[in-house]
């Protein structure tokens, strides 16, 4: 029997998240296991489930361990591995400069954007290193990038990527000689929920950025997802390089 790829979606239930597990359950061979903070309300979700044998919903919070934890002893029974865990969970939803900025806002940010990934990563890793791809992926962005620091008001969002992609070069440094690869990917900008609010706060005008949808940037995020054999990587989702 071929062997089945086993994916971990965090934040499936919608905008770019919704997608990769959409894209990702097409192909039959794939077994796609996605998270909802709320399933009662991931009515999308529920409907691809129904639709698609190999697509199973969980619900799951990433800043509640426990429940991440749960998602993972669900896949340990069924499956015994995930061969590519994407942590794609995040929020972005504070558009204030640091003169201003809300420490809750900030606490919060940091909450589900670093801390989050770390205790996904934690409940997850122990089925990834049991694979044959060996795969963890985070979705960040080029906002967090301090080499390449892009001045959009959005220090609560930014500050927690720019943690976030250190907790991905630690990972990476330290699981090496386990054979993991860490890949940090940058989405592009999005028109999903969050995106679409983001542009409401800053005007883009006469910056180089390209608007995408979150169809067109969960395909480009899987082709470079299938396509990374090298870990401790920060790339765009049209395979360019990133500045940590």
């Amino acid at each position: 029997m071929p062997h089945q790829k086993v994916y971990f979606v965090t934040g499936a239930n919608r905008g770019i998240g919704l997608q990769i597990v959409t894209q990702l359950s097409a192909n039959s061979s794939n077994i796609v296991y996605g998270t909802a903070r709320d399933l009662a309300s991931a009515a999308d979700l529920k409907k691809l489930a129904s639709s698609h044998s190999n697509f199973k919903p969980l619900e799951a919070d990433v800043v509640k361990p426990e429940t991440i934890k749960n998602a993972a002893d669900v896949v340990a029974k069924e499956h015994g591995y995930v061969d590519v865990l994407i942590a794609n969970a995040g929020i972005a939803e504070c558009y204030s400069p640091i003169k201003d900025v809300s420490l809750d806002e900030l606490s919060r940010h940091w909450e589900v954007n670093a801390k989050g990934s770390v205790i996904t990563y934690q409940a997850i890793r122990p089925l990834v290193v049991k694979s044959q791809e060996k795969k963890i992926v985070f979705i960040s962005s080029v906002a967090g990038s301090i080499a390449g620091y892009f001045p959009l008001p959005n220090p609560a969002y930014g500050s927690s990527k720019a943690a976030l992609n250190y907790i991905i070069r630690s990972i990476a440094a330290e699981s090496k000689d386990e054979g993991l690869k860490v890949l940090a990917l940058h989405p592009g900008m999005v028109t999903s929920d969050m995106g679409n609010f983001g542009l409401t706060k800053v005007d883009i005008t006469g910056m180089d950025i390209v608007l995408l949808t979150p169809k067109e940037s969960a395909t480009a995020v899987i082709e470079q997802i299938e396509k990374f054999e090298e870990t401790d990587k920060f790339l765009g989702y049209d395979g360019t390089t990133a500045l940590w």
